[in-house]
């Protein structure tokens, strides 16, 4: 009989939910090893979640994160609701204020990176805009001590925006293995936003001397 080796792993999940099931505020997987600990921002969540069976993004960001030395990966949604179509407009002001002070709770975890990976959708959504800036706001003190960070192809082979964070599922499916975290300017996202909300303003031109007969 072959010489054989036992390596055995706990994993341990913590979900946490609204008493109505409706939003998910927290999804944690945590690793049995001595790794660091990473907090991952998105959008919102796929599909409803449970402790066996979770989709395709979290999937994803597990197995890649947990490649590259993070034993703790929790995901956050700054839009809650589940099991549902992304509708930002339905989103009240308490709403957003809630996701938030949830978020106050776990960055007081101490993690080590801070992960921006919402991708581009709703990325024109005036709403969405609204409440990225208040998340960036809430992260700037972490921005500042180098823990906010965004998932890049290790190889270079995939080129990247200064301002692009990768959504875990496309990161998942095209640079599978290949993950990278370096640090994302927040900041320049924030005052691109500002100029992007900017209300359209109508430009009045001054007549020239011809036109105006002096």
């Amino acid at each position: 009989m072959a010489k054989t080796k036992t390596e055995t792993m706990e994993c341990r999940t913590t979900i946490v939910r609204s008493v109505d099931q409706r939003s998910i505020y927290e999804f944690t997987n945590e690793y049995g090893f001595d790794g660091k600990k990473a907090l991952v921002i998105t959008l919102s969540s796929e599909s409803y979640n449970t402790p066996t069976f979770f989709d395709r993004t979290k999937y994803f960001t597990f197995i890649n994160l947990s490649r590259i030395g993070y034993s703790k990966i929790t995901m956050y949604n700054l839009f809650t609701k589940i099991g549902e179509k992304l509708k930002p407009a339905s989103y009240t002001n308490d709403d957003i204020a809630e996701s938030l002070k949830y978020l106050k709770k776990l960055l007081n975890q101490g993690y080590d990176s801070i992960v921006i990976a919402m991708g581009t959708t709703m990325s024109k959504n005036r709403r969405v805009k609204e409440c990225k800036k208040l998340l960036f706001e809430l992260l700037l003190p972490y921005h500042k001590e180098g823990k906010v960070v965004r998932i890049v192809d290790d190889m270079e082979l995939y080129n990247h925006d200064e301002d692009q964070c990768l959504h875990p599922l496309y990161a998942g499916n095209y640079i599978g293995g290949r993950w990278k975290l370096i640090p994302y300017d927040i900041e320049t996202v924030m005052n691109k936003l500002d100029e992007e909300m900017k209300p359209k303003e109508i430009q009045e031109v001054s007549p020239t001397l011809e036109e105006s007969g002096e």
